[in-house]
Parts: structure tokens; C-alpha cells; sequence
């Protein structure tokens, strides 16, 4: 999520549309990406969220979603990897980098699977 928050534009209507949902947080924690579970939660089920952003930061925030409940939970899916994988190239994709390169040579996570979009 920080890294999410920190890649959009800072004019963009989906940080815009964060600042106006999230009313009892500074824009300050806002602009730091300071989110408890719940308000994170709160976006993912919110279908405006998604409706402000463009392209990229759609692919980038439904990988998010995605590893959120295939992956960061008790549960993990068969396929996790390529889900992991699938929201880091999003996320390069939106100009962002959530893990350092040197993270690719663990054997969990190999720079050589492809991101193919998964839906839900």
C-alpha cells in the first residue's frame, strides 16, 4: 500500500479520491502512506477507488488486491508465485520498485516468471 500511495501522482483524482474517503487522517499520513488494515480494507471494497484511477494504477492496485488474498494470508494459493511476480512487474510498470533486484535470486521468487493478469 505505501509503495502504492507513493508511485501515483500527487494530482491524480485516485489520491485525491484517498484524501476525501479517508477524512479523519492527515493529509500528511496520507502523503506517507500510513494506513491501518481496516482503511486498506476499506479501499479494496470500494468500487470508486478503482474508478479513479487509470490503467496502470488499476493493474497495479488488482495485483495488490490479489496477493493480498492469494498470498498474505494463511492461505497460500498454488500459484502464488507468479501472483507475487505479476504485482511486482504492475508496479515497475507504475514506475515503482517494491523489493530491491538482489530479492529475484531467492528460489520463492524467480525474475523469470512471466506476469500473465489474473482475475479474481
Amino acid at each position: 500500500m505505501k509503495q502504492f500511495i507513493r508511485a501515483i501522482d500527487k494530482n491524480s483524482s485516485c489520491l485525491q479520491y484517498v484524501v476525501q474517503k479517508m477524512v479523519g487522517i492527515c493529509l500528511e499520513k496520507i502523503k506517507d502512506s500510513i494506513f491501518n488494515c481496516p482503511q486498506i480494507r476499506q479501499l479494496t471494497k470500494d468500487p470508486k477507488f478503482v474508478k479513479s484511477m487509470n490503467e496502470k494504477e488499476i493493474k497495479a492496485w488488482m495485483s495488490f488486491v490479489l496477493v493480498m488474498k492469494k498470498f498474505l494470508r494463511n492461505y497460500k494459493a498454488e500459484n502464488y508465485v507468479k501472483i507475487v511476480n505479476c504485482m511486482l512487474d504492475n508496479f515497475r510498470d507504475l514506475c515503482c520498485n517494491i523489493l530491491p533486484d538482489k530479492i529475484f535470486s531467492t528460489p520463492f521468487l524467480m525474475k523469470t516468471n512471466k506476469c500473465t493478469q489474473f482475475k479474481q
